[in-house]
């Protein structure tokens, strides 16, 4: 059993000292990733690509720059993350991103570079740099993850790690939902030299929080008597991720949730316009409804967690979101979408919230690293996928799709999301059936047989 270093008050908001420097830092962290993808977005579709016909192209090249290293490089950096120690790794990648973020500064000619002044490139050198900083961070960001979900789990007592996801998952939300309008203002007001330093500080202001927190020996890096060869100890964390019961159901039904979110997300705004007939303006406010749902629901679970216990809550939480997207999908009012919005972002909180704890549960410390570098990547593979495809279909075979069944008419948005329901639906039951054994006694038996870890409150 994992051992309690300090008294700790079960009950108290932010659970330790520790755990509430982790959170403030992601909270501050998160809000300037927020603020900066949205001037980004601005700054290339409006200033760099600004009335070119390619623009959206030029926009789309930032998505992709900053999704591949989660699928190129993710696998391999699970191996340097369990070899490290993950509070020095997650302190190296903060300060490596601030200065990357200062960098793109003077490349892309924000400021003057000393002693040769006004650096002026061309379109191509500019989208050439912003492309280059977008990968570069994301690289880092696949070493910074599994680091701090490593440590998490060193910080907090093994009961408590519910709770502690539903707070990360707080903090993430309120970054998107004040970060966007952070970073158009800025934007707007100021042009792109702000966001781009107000994302540079955002990291420095994290390194400063997680340097404040202290972990005990028991925490710090395998031992190097312990590591293998490189592609041993990567195979093994894959074996053990497609063999655990419960991380391949986690990968499993993360993909088919995922497969569903992608298309969420590519055909949103045409929902919007099509079938709900909301008004261009207001797309802003319902991009941050989804966000506002998942923060009530953060905090209205995080009492609860213990008490259902993950598993249960991850295919209950599931088969919510089907049933609230099925009925969406057919959805043509505004106030009715505005609440089936605010529910479906409850229930992303309610499925990121069990996700995690289950993970470090199931999961071995020493191989905490390789098995998000195998998990996360898989649900962003599936992501991607569904974003090409809801996007290709939409635009070619379905474009000009109309059928009615039962007195229901279907257009290609609403029939896409509802396949998009149905396969959340299959998720929920793949969860289900696989984890129907994971009830809260039997969590609380497996934290007490787990891996014995100290836990480090601060």
């Amino acid at each position: 059993m994992r051992k309690k270093t300090l008294p700790i008050n079960v009950n108290h908001l932010l659970l330790n000292r520790n755990f509430a420097l982790l959170w403030l830092g992601e909270a501050i962290s998160v809000l300037g990733d927020a603020a900066f993808d949205s001037a980004l977005a601005l700054w290339v579709g409006t200033r760099v690509a600004g009335g070119q016909p390619w623009a959206p192209f030029a926009f789309s090249g930032v998505y992709l720059a900053g999704t591949l290293p989660g699928l190129l490089i993710g696998p391999m950096a699970g191996v340097f993350v369990d070899r490290w120690e993950k509070r020095h790794t997650m302190l190296i990648m903060d300060l490596v991103r601030a200065l990357l973020i200062l960098l793109l500064l003077f490349v892309s000619g924000l400021l003057p570079l000393p002693l040769v002044g006004g650096l002026v490139l061309p379109i191509w050198g500019q989208l050439l740099a912003i492309y280059s900083t977008v990968a570069l961070l994301s690289t880092c960001g696949q070493f910074f993850g599994p680091s701090k979900m490593a440590l998490l789990g060193d910080i907090v007592l093994e009961q408590q790690l519910g709770q502690a996801s539903t707070l990360s998952s707080i903090a993430g939300n309120m970054g998107w939902l004040l970060g966007p309008a952070l970073g158009s203002l800025c934007f707007m007001t100021f042009g792109p030299l702000w966001s781009v330093l107000i994302n540079a500080l955002s990291f420095v202001l994290s390194w400063l929080m997680i340097r404040g927190i202290h972990v005990s020996e028991t925490a710090r890096r395998v031992a190097v008597s312990e590591r293998g060869h490189f592609l041993r100890e990567f195979g093994e964390g894959l074996h053990f991720a497609l063999s655990d019961r419960t991380v391949t159901t986690i990968i499993g039904s993360g993909m088919l949730f995922m497969l569903g979110v992608g298309a969420l997300n590519t055909l949103y705004l045409f929902f919007l316009l099509e079938n709900v007939h909301v008004p261009a303006g207001l797309y802003g406010f319902f991009v941050a409804v989804p966000a506002c749902g998942a923060i009530v629901g953060s905090a209205l679970i995080g009492r609860f967690i213990r008490r259902i216990g993950e598993a249960r809550l991850l295919w209950l939480a599931l088969l919510a979101w089907s049933g609230t997207m099925l009925v969406l999908a057919r959805q043509e009012q505004f106030w009715p979408a505005v609440a089936l919005l605010f529910c479906l972002g409850g229930c992303n909180a309610w499925i990121g919230s069990a996700i995690m704890p289950l993970l470090l549960r199931a999961t071995p410390r020493e191989m905490i690293g390789r098995v998000s570098g195998v998990t996360w990547p898989c649900m962003s593979m599936a992501s991607m996928l569904s974003t090409f495809l809801a996007g290709f279909l939409s635009s070619t075979a379905l474009h000009h799709f109309h059928a009615t069944l039962g007195g229901m008419h279907f257009g290609f948005v609403d029939t896409i999301y509802t396949v998009v329901g149905l396969l959340a639906l299959i998720a929920s039951i793949n969860a289900m059936r696989k984890l129907r054994t994971f009830g809260p006694e039997a969590e609380e038996m497996e934290t007490s047989t787990d891996q014995k870890r100290e836990v480090n409150i601060g």
